[in-house]
């Protein structure tokens, strides 16, 4: 009977040690567990806002929980005097919490400030009906890993001067429109390095170097824009795309750190330095043309203006390589002139863009207006 005793404690001792092991080893996911490394005690509530200060001085805070079921959340810039600079935790992976906790759901579109300049690991983790978020375009802002991970309906991402988090927009949908400018990323295993979900149009734009390996696929992409003076690492053999169908370089500028040879065809404009790029490679490319504009004319029309303008030529060349013997064969089309028409209302005021059109007139209100061809390649 002793024997069977010491047995059974021995027994109930052995499950203790693989329970507190097994407590050790596996992540922390619920609250009374994540309490261990936040101090709620030192969250501040005001309405339905919860925030913890950070300095008192400089009056900063982070944002921890929004307590709303509303469908359209817009961010303020400051809560009781304090400005928000952060949303959930910091890059530690014990401090990952869901913002928007229970009401996960009920969120579609979301506007955050310029003001924060970090947004925590799963801070709007599986907002499953998320259809919309408005990024600050003045930056810099940090995106930790899975901010937005399984936002399923999330369509249409914009992103300016960030650095993101591996898995931060890995959702397990297709992306419609993914738009980067000047953004970076950053990863803390090497094995895991999908940062965005499978997109049908990428645009890349500013002055950094963008991986193509970083972009979960099918091992194919519809297109590719690339502006300003990017860098693109096609990644062949090191998890890139297969097929590129389509890659337009919208800037003599733009530079390939390897071979675009997965490319089907490169849109480009005269000079740009991807052409040499893809003649060593022998991928087919095409080449817009268009000129310069001539005078606008205006005559007044009652209340509103006309303005009218002589046609711009627009050509496009297209080069293909036929093999050793044969070398480039080149054919040339027309094709329609797009212009960009910007106008002002008053002479001090600035000009802004408020119509693209292939028209050669255009009556508007507005006083002053300039017009000018479109020489890149548009979506």
């Amino acid at each position: 009977m002793q024997k069977i005793q010491k047995r059974f404690m021995s027994l109930i001792v052995l499950l203790a040690v693989l329970c507190t092991t097994i407590m050790t080893v596996l992540p922390i996911q619920a609250d009374a567990d994540i309490d261990a490394y936040i101090d709620k005690s030192k969250w501040i509530t005001s309405g339905i806002y919860q925030y913890e200060i950070l300095n008192t001085d400089m009056k900063t805070a982070t944002l921890w929980r929004i307590n709303s079921s509303q469908p359209n959340i817009e961010i303020p810039k400051t809560i009781d005097g304090y400005t928000i600079i952060s949303l959930g935790g910091a890059t530690d992976e014990w401090n990952a919490l869901s913002v928007m906790d229970k009401n996960s759901s009920t969120v579609k579109s979301l506007k955050i400030p310029d003001t924060v300049k970090n947004i925590g690991p799963c801070a709007f983790m599986d907002c499953s009906n998320l259809e919309r978020v408005v990024f600050p375009k003045a930056g810099p802002i940090r995106l930790c890993g899975s901010a937005f991970k399984h936002c399923k309906k999330l369509k249409n991402i914009t992103l300016y001067n960030a650095n993101v988090g591996e898995g931060c927009f890995v959702m397990g949908t297709t992306l419609k429109r993914l738009e980067l400018n000047n953004v970076t990323t950053y990863y803390s295993d090497e094995n895991d390095r999908d940062f965005f979900s499978k997109a049908k149009k990428i645009i890349l734009s500013g002055n950094t170097t963008y991986s193509l390996n970083e972009f979960r696929s099918d091992n194919q992409v519809d297109s590719i824009y690339a502006n300003d003076s990017v860098k693109i690492y096609f990644a062949v053999g090191d998890g890139g795309f297969d097929t590129i169908r389509k890659l337009y370089v919208n800037s003599t500028a733009v530079k390939f750190i390897d071979s675009p040879e997965f490319v089907e065809n490169l849109y480009t404009i005269p000079s740009a330095k991807a052409i040499k790029a893809a003649r060593k490679a022998h991928v087919t490319y095409h080449v817009k043309s268009t000129g310069s504009m001539k005078k606008v004319t205006r005559k007044k029309k009652g209340k509103k203006y006309r303005y009218s303008w002589k046609p711009v030529k627009t050509t496009i060349k297209t080069y293909k390589y036929k093999g050793k013997k044969k070398g480039w064969k080149c054919t040339k089309k027309k094709a329609a002139t797009q212009y960009n028409v910007y106008a002002k209302k008053k002479r001090l005021d600035n000009f802004q863009l408020i119509k693209t059109t292939k028209k050669k007139q255009l009556t508007t209100s507005y006083k002053y207006v300039k017009v000018k061809p479109v020489k890149i390649w548009l979506e």
